[in-house]
């Protein structure tokens, strides 16, 4: 049985909702990503995955869609 992991990421260049569509492409291209929801308004991600996701891995993608996340949290 694998445990999900919730992550919650602050990012900045945030402008539009294709920013927000993009960064959300970005976030469930992810190896271990089960879902991802970008706001606008609150500039934020909410990411549910494996135990595997990495931070890394995210930030990767993100950056290259080009986000990158200011504040990270995380609950397991």
């Amino acid at each position: 049985m694998s445990t999900a992991t919730q992550i919650t990421l602050q990012l900045t260049g945030l402008s539009c909702a294709s920013c927000v569509g993009r960064a959300e492409r970005a976030l469930a291209s992810v190896d271990g990503v089960v879902s991802a929801s970008v706001n606008l308004a609150t500039a934020s991600a909410q990411v549910e995955g494996t135990a595997g996701l990495t931070l890394v891995d995210m930030t990767d993608a993100l950056s290259k869609a080009g986000h990158q996340p200011s504040r990270i949290g995380r609950t397991s």
